[in-house]
C-alpha cells in the first residue's frame, strides 16, 4: 500500500483540523504509516466504529482508535485542563462525554474522506464508541485490514495517536465516481472578515487556484456553489448555509468551511451537526489555512 493514499492521507489532516477546532489546540499530522494486519491493536484504547454501506444488501465496518489516555487529556484541553500530568487520574463521567465529541467529529471526517476519495455514493455512520478496558460484548472485527497510524501533536507536547483500520474492499472502491485535482480549483468566499479574505485570495491564487465572491443571501447561492470546489463561508448564516449545501441534490459534495473567530463547543457542534466539512478559526496564519484547503481537497 502507497505511503500517499488520499483517504488516510485526508483522514489524519481533517482529524487534525477538526480535533484541533475542538479542543483549542494546534494540531499537526506526522507521517502516516500504512500496513496490512489481521492482528487487533493493544492496550487501553478508545474505539469508534463505522459502518460502510457498500450497496443494498453489503455494508463492512472500519475501526478508528487511539491510545485512551491520549484522548483523555485532548478531552481535558477542551475543559480548560491543560496540565498534562492529569492524563494519570481517574476518568471522569465529564471526560468521556468529551472523548464522544472528540470521535463524534472524527466520524465526520471519516464520512467525507470515504465520498471524497473512495466512492461518491458511500455512506458511513458512526456506531458508539466503546473502551477496550471495559468493551462488555464489543470486540474488533476480525479478517485482514489496512492499518494508518499517524500522530497528531502540538509543540507543547501535546500528542493525539489515530489507528484506522479498513477492509480492503473498502479501498478496492477507489477510482470510481470521484473527482480527483491537484490543486484548490475555484474556491468562493462569502461574509469572511478582510484579514481572512486576503489571506484566502493569496493562498489560493498562489496555487493557481480562482476565488469568486459570494452574497450567501443571495436567491442564487445554491446554484452558484454546485460548481465550486470549496466553499468558505463567515458570519451569522454560516451554519444555515452549511446545512443548505449539505442537504441539496446538486451541492451536498461541495467541501464547505465555517470561519469562527472564537469557536466554543456549542458552535463546533453546531457546525458539525449542518455537515461542515473543516472549522478554521480565525485570525489563522498562512500554514493553517493550506493545511484545511488541502485537507478538503479532493
Amino acid at each position: 500500500m502507497s505511503e500517499s493514499n488520499p483517504l488516510f492521507e485526508a483522514v489524519f489532516d481533517g482529524c487534525a483540523s477538526q480535533v484541533s477546532t475542538l479542543a483549542g489546540v494546534e494540531l499537526t499530522s506526522g507521517e502516516v504509516s500504512i500496513s496490512s494486519s489481521s492482528e487487533t491493536p493493544e492496550g487501553a484504547l478508545a474505539v469508534l466504529p463505522i459502518v460502510v454501506v457498500l450497496g443494498k444488501d453489503s455494508e463492512v465496518t472500519l475501526t478508528v482508535s487511539s491510545p485512551l489516555p491520549e484522548v483523555v487529556a485532548i478531552a481535558r484541553r477542551m475543559g480548560g485542563e491543560d496540565s498534562p500530568d492529569k492524563k494519570e487520574e481517574e476518568i471522569s463521567a465529564e471526560d468521556l462525554e468529551a472523548v464522544g465529541e472528540i470521535l463524534g467529529s472524527v466520524s465526520g471526517v471519516i464520512d467525507q474522506a470515504l465520498r471524497e476519495n473512495l466512492r461518491s455514493d458511500l455512506t458511513g455512520q458512526a456506531e458508539p464508541w466503546w473502551r477496550t478496558d471495559d468493551p462488555g460484548d464489543r470486540s474488533f472485527p476480525e479478517g485482514e485490514f489496512v492499518v494508518g497510524e499517524a500522530a497528531v501533536a502540538n509543540t507543547d507536547g501535546t500528542t493525539f495517536t489515530l489507528q484506522v483500520r479498513v477492509p480492503p474492499a473498502l479501498l478496492e472502491l477507489a477510482g470510481t465516481g470521484v473527482r480527483k485535482k491537484s490543486g484548490p480549483g475555484r474556491v468562493l468566499l462569502g461574509a469572511l472578515d478582510d484579514e481572512t479574505q486576503k489571506l484566502v485570495e493569496k493562498v489560493v491564487t498562489d496555487a493557481k487556484g480562482e476565488i469568486e465572491a459570494v452574497d450567501p443571501e443571495d436567491p442564487a447561492f445554491l446554484r452558484t456553489c454546485a460548481s465550486a470546489d470549496c466553499v468558505l463561508l463567515g458570519g451569522e448564516s454560516a451554519f444555515d448555509r452549511c446545512r443548505e449545501l449539505r442537504i441539496a441534490d446538486a451541492t451536498w459534495q461541495v467541501p464547505t468551511v465555517v470561519c469562527l473567530e472564537e469557536p466554543t463547543q456549542e458552535s463546533v457542534l453546531r457546525a458539525l451537526d449542518c455537515g461542515v466539512s473543516r472549522i478554521l478559526r480565525t485570525p489563522c496564519s498562512e500554514a493553517e489555512l493550506k493545511n484545511t484547503l488541502r485537507s478538503v481537497r479532493s
